[in-house]
């Protein structure tokens, strides 16, 4: 009978041994850590502190919105002490099913409010994430079996490549060692608590300055620059996933008794003479008209660029407001909305 020499002894014996030991002081950490959630943006902070917080409170107003509202809403006191406010504020990433399965998993440990407010540009209503996005903002947020069927039910079934359909069954395989930084580095650091989820629904604190007419048009004399506006801009285009996943969260937020109100929220003067020239935000508004009509959903609409457009040089890049006087104003703007349209 042969021996087996050292390096077949490495091989069959030792190697295989290794990789298994590996693997399992891997598996045994991601189990480990397995109750604290992987926080990599402020849509997993959100989503943590909505998981374990067991207050089953009542807020009256859920605010959804983007990164241009997100910007606001986490740095100025938009509240009054009349009425309870809950940031539910995100960015573009993650959309409108975003916003609906954060609302599904509110309601699911609180109880129903009396209002949502979506500030945000009207992309937000009809983007959705794809790849590494969709990934990164969705199906690892939202990641039980449950929440993954949902997701499933707005994308089509695409055919993949030899190679994509080999990468999507690697990771069906679901090893802790081919996910180290969700199932391991990202729970470690919220376990030292070195991510902190406590005001992740809150809004800012920041008082905001009291503006008047005369204040605004001062500004935009003062500032005026010579704007010269290349960009192409998408249009507006409503899949029928989409008219699929706004039918569904409309009747989700009748059967809850809720009011709804879209304001959207400022954009560059540029952009808006774009969607007013062809029509296109009246379009999305009529779309969503007839989606809350025949489900009988109490609906608002308003938008804070009309009559006057916010000027392009309010802007610090495509989308977002600059820091100091435009911030306060659409605060201000946002925060007397909610209190005199919404109330």
């Amino acid at each position: 009978m042969k021996k087996i020499n050292k390096k077949n002894r490495f091989i069959l014996i030792q190697l295989p041994i290794c990789i298994f030991l590996i693997l399992l002081i891997f598996e045994i950490l991601a189990y480990l850590l397995s109750d604290f959630r992987a926080i990599r943006h402020g849509l997993d902070r959100k989503v943590s502190y909505i998981e374990n917080d067991n207050n089953n409170s009542f807020n009256d107003i859920l605010l959804f919105g983007d990164s241009v509202t997100k910007d606001i809403v986490d740095e100025y006191n938009i509240y009054r002490e009349k009425y309870g406010i809950v940031n539910m504020t995100t960015n573009r990433a993650s959309g409108f099913i975003g916003a609906f399965l954060l609302y599904k998993k509110y309601t699911k440990k609180n109880k129903p409010p009396k209002y949502v407010v979506v500030s945000s540009t009207p992309h937000f209503i009809t983007f959705f994430p794809e790849h590494k996005t969709k990934e990164l903002y969705l199906t690892s947020v939202f990641n039980s079996k449950d929440e993954i069927n949902f997701i499933s039910k707005y994308y089509d079934k695409k055919e993949y490549s030899f190679f994509q359909n080999l990468k999507y069954k690697i990771k069906s395989i679901d090893l802790s060692i081919l996910n180290i930084e969700n199932n391991i580095i990202y729970p470690l650091l919220n376990i030292l608590a070195l991510v902190d989820t406590s005001d992740s629904l809150s809004i800012g604190k920041k008082i905001i300055t009291e503006v008047k007419s005369t204040n605004r048009n001062s500004i935009i004399n003062y500032n005026k620059v010579i704007s010269n506006n290349n960009t192409k801009y998408s249009p507006i285009i409503i899949s029928s996933f989409n008219e699929k996943l706004i039918e569904d969260f409309f009747r989700k937020l009748k059967d809850d008794e809720v009011k709804l109100f879209i304001s959207w929220a400022p954009i560059k003067e540029n952009y808006f003479r774009y969607l007013s020239s062809n029509n296109q935000l009246n379009m999305l508004e009529n779309i969503l008209k007839k989606k809350a009509m025949e489900i009988n959903l109490d609906i608002s609409f308003h938008n804070f660029s009309y009559p006057k457009p916010f000027p392009n040089q309010a802007f610090r890049d495509e989308d977002h407001l600059k820091l100091g006087y435009w911030r306060n104003y659409y605060a201000f703007l946002l925060r007397n909305y909610i209190e005199n349209k919404v109330f």
